[in-house]
């Protein structure tokens, strides 16, 4: 293991983030004021001189050594964990909350664009807005990729930025839409801040009422599919269906594979034919239109009456792209909608978006080949001398890749159940266990039972919050790479 290289990169990325900390000081101080400007602005300058003395000791170590695949591992799994530490000392010395782990739930889950959160239902009186907003800017840090960001601003990565996007990037298969790591980085980057723009900008279309801060975190709340929400009260308390309209429409954008996006806007209009774009967005539609039919004769509790059937659509859609998208925005009070439409909001959950979105989940290609896996054993009982070629799109899918979907189903499984015992140990009910487990796994937000949308994830015993924090970041950097530390062989010369 070449220690130095891997010490250099990350102290390299560690003084970064520290200058960010340290120009949020400043902009705090100015932006809101008075006592909590203060209070902010020391929070941040103290966080960002704190990483920017660590980030100092990168120079004690050799730049001449370069990367291989096993720093390369090592050196993402840094970031991503150093990145929700420095995101948390913000929140702690800003006495947002009095237990820093509260604080690394809640930057973690910023970051790793889940969209739980560990405040109350109301946001607390003397809690500073620019501390409320930095957990907004993280979120869209997160949606981008904190590597990806890394790859843009430090081009003298060259070519070890490969190793180091491949191992952040989503879905079965990495693939650069660009010759070089870096141009590729950048396209997404224009791709993603262009996204959030437009979402913003729609808002303001929509509903001119809007506040600046409040439209600029709900766009990178949406596009970051993270699910964050600046107002007490959630969407529902801004009673505008064009709001949630305009949010639905950048959900399902969020959950959608950026480098199809860049294909159509080079000209490439054939791409709109791709067999994981047209199942994403049939799985939608059935869904809202499922979902729709269960809401319809539910008759919901402390309701005057039950759901007409445009109140149906429009909240059981909403819900559900959420779910699917793994934003974790909701409309309406769940909780006491009938077992199987909660059911079916679990289950959208852990599908996902498409590969190479911002969104959590299986990703809807891996089930497109676990599907083609199922179709291939079905025919080989009846003929089992026949050749087959599993395709998609007529495109033949690599044994390897296919072996590797196989694995990564398991590991979702047995995760979600080690979650789950863990979450039931900790002293957590079980429907609140399962809810939270899969949420973590799929950096979803959307849990049930005593975390569900009547409240938050304040009240979980710190076990469950330590839980969920490792879980967050497991399902954010898809398994795999933590569990490459468990190997033996990993650690050998």
């Amino acid at each position: 293991m070449r220690w130095p290289a891997i010490f250099r990169l990350v102290g390299t990325f560690v003084s970064i983030f520290g200058c960010i900390l340290l120009l949020m000081g400043p902009i705090a101080c100015f932006v809101e004021g008075g006592r909590l400007g203060e209070k902010s602005g020391y929070a941040f300058c103290l966080s960002g001189l704190l990483f920017l003395s660590l980030g100092s000791l990168r120079w004690l170590f050799s730049p001449d050594q370069k990367l291989g695949i096993r720093e390369a591992i090592i050196s993402v799994l840094s970031i991503w964990l150093l990145s929700c530490i420095g995101g948390a000392l913000p929140l702690y010395f800003g006495g947002m909350f009095d237990h820093f782990i509260d604080s690394l739930f809640e930057a973690t889950s910023a970051l790793t664009t889940t969209g739980s959160t560990v405040l109350p239902i109301s946001y607390p009186l003397d809690c500073p807005r620019s501390l409320i907003y930095w957990r907004f800017l993280m979120s869209g840090i997160g949606g981008m990729g904190i590597v990806l960001l890394f790859i843009v601003f430090l081009p003298a990565l060259g070519a070890h930025g490969r190793l180091l996007f491949r191992y952040e990037a989503t879905g079965p298969n990495f693939t650069p839409i660009y010759p070089t790591v870096r141009q590729s980085a950048m396209a997404f980057l224009f791709l993603y801040i262009g996204a959030c723009l437009a979402c913003c900008l729609t808002l303001h279309i929509v509903h001119p009422s809007i506040s600046i801060f409040e439209s600029t975190a709900l766009a990178f709340s949406t596009i970051s599919t993270s699910g964050f929400v600046p107002i007490d009260g959630g969407i529902a308390a801004y009673h505008s269906q064009s709001i949630e309209t305009v949010l639905m429409i950048f959900m399902i954008i969020g959950g959608g594979s950026f480098a199809l996006y860049f294909d159509l806007l080079r000209g490439r209009f054939k791409r709109i034919f791709d067999p994981e774009f047209l199942a994403y967005i049939a799985i939608i539609i059935c869904l809202c239109v499922f979902s729709s039919f269960l809401l319809l004769h539910t008759s919901i509790p402390n309701e005057m009456a039950v759901y007409s059937p445009w109140q149906s659509l429009r909240y059981s859609s909403f819900n559900l792209i959420s779910s699917l998208t793994s934003t974790g925005f909701t409309l309406q009070n769940y909780d006491y909608w009938p077992q199987s439409l909660l059911m079916l909001m679990f289950i959208a959950m852990y599908f996902g978006g498409m590969s190479g979105s911002t969104a959590g989940g299986i990703k809807i290609i891996r089930l497109q080949m676990l599907w083609e896996c199922l179709k291939h054993s079905v025919h080989t009982l009846f003929d089992p001398d026949r050749i087959r070629v599993m395709r998609i799109g007529g495109v033949e899918i690599p044994q390897a890749t296919i072996f590797g979907v196989l694995s990564f189903f398991l590991v979702v499984v047995v995760s979600a159940v080690v979650g789950i015992i863990i979450l039931l140990v900790s002293g957590v009910d079980w429907i609140t266990a399962t809810g939270l487990s899969g949420a973590m796994l799929n950096n979803a937000g959307i849990t049930f039972g005593a975390a569900g949308a009547s409240s938050t994830c304040a009240d979980l015993p710190i076990t469950a919050k330590i839980v969920s924090i490792i879980w967050m970041l497991l399902g954010r950097l898809e398994y795999y790479l933590w569990l490459t530390l468990l190997l033996p062989s990993f650690w050998r010369r």
